[in-house]
């Protein structure tokens, strides 16, 4: 009799009615020519595809059966058991316990992977090519047998998926490992803001746009190099110096008590980072008659500075 019968562990809280939902949903428009049927035995369930009496399946039928049960497992995968790989990965491969930890891998994996449902992204990690990807491969194993068990396929077959998903997590664990090394060394200069004397009572950091920037002092005069200590520069910074760690270095030098930054880009990654450092010490203005000559009027978008 022709047939497929899918095994799958039952064990898992709603796993074997996940696969039979996927499985009828694409096999649906079939209902006359297969039957199917599930059955669980303990901790494994079994879902099995096939010909009802009196009715044949030719070659091309049988084709389009394996296609459409090797998408609904590979939608299975991808929606149902895909967290809980990554999840093994980052402990068995990456040596991660700590809850927290892994709950914040995960975020950046889903980040990742959840970028296809960005029509302005593109990547290499979507979704619809993951589960296609899979598709092809169980679709291929079917032709040489009718009995297949899902998580075997997980642990023997789909080395090439299993494989994609070891690089979603590397990429995942390099981003938290540089997002928590920035952390501590925002820590790490907010303390030193904390505990320094104040040398003047205000600066004025005015972003012209881009990486354009200049740094008045509360007489509106620029800050020059004869006001920085460079020795702060080379101790507290990287040596690789950018325009970035050049204004946060000059602003911790000269410790105003208040800083005033005029943007008419509060996203700016340098300004997000300097209102990091300096907390409540450091206040946004989108527009006032001091920055109006330096950056123009404002946008429509932008809102009067209270």
């Amino acid at each position: 009799m022709d047939g497929i019968t899918i095994t799958v562990m039952a064990s898992k809280e709603h796993s074997a009615s996940a696969l039979q939902a996927h499985v009828e949903r694409l096999l649906k428009a079939y209902a006359g020519k297969i039957r199917l049927e599930a059955e669980h035995f303990g901790e494994f369930a079994q879902i099995r595809c096939e010909r009802p009496a009196k009715t044949a399946w030719n070659q091309t039928f049988r084709t389009i059966i394996r296609d459409k049960i090797g998408s609904a497992i590979a939608a299975y995968i991808v929606q149902e058991e895909e967290q809980e790989l990554l999840r093994s990965i980052i402990m068995a491969d990456f040596a991660y316990e700590d809850e927290e930890e892994i709950a914040k891998i995960m975020q950046y994996c889903g980040g990742m992977i959840g970028a296809e449902d960005d029509p302005e992204l593109t990547t290499d990690h979507s979704r619809q090519r993951r589960e296609q990807l899979i598709a092809h491969e169980i679709s291929g194993f079917l032709k040489e047998s009718g009995k297949i068990n899902v998580h075997g396929l997980l642990q023997f077959r789909l080395q090439s998926y299993l494989e994609e998903l070891r690089e979603i997590v590397e990429y995942a664990v390099d981003e938290y490992l540089m997002d928590k090394q920035y952390q501590e060394f925002i820590s790490l200069l907010k303390y030193f803001v904390f505990i320094q004397d104040t040398k003047i009572p205000e600066a004025h950091l005015m972003h012209k746009g881009g990486n354009e920037f200049v740094i008045l002092n509360e007489q509106m005069v620029p800050i020059t190099a004869d006001d920085i200590d460079e020795t702060l520069s080379v101790e507290w910074l990287d040596s690789d110096f950018n325009f970035e760690d050049l204004i946060v270095s000059t602003l911790i030098t000269v410790a105003p008590q208040h800083i005033y930054i005029h943007t008419r880009e509060p996203d700016v990654p340098v300004i997000r980072t300097i209102v990091q450092i300096f907390e409540d010490r450091a206040k946004l203005c989108n527009y006032c008659r001091v920055c109006k000559p330096l950056l123009g009027e404002r946008s429509k978008q932008d809102q009067l500075s209270p």
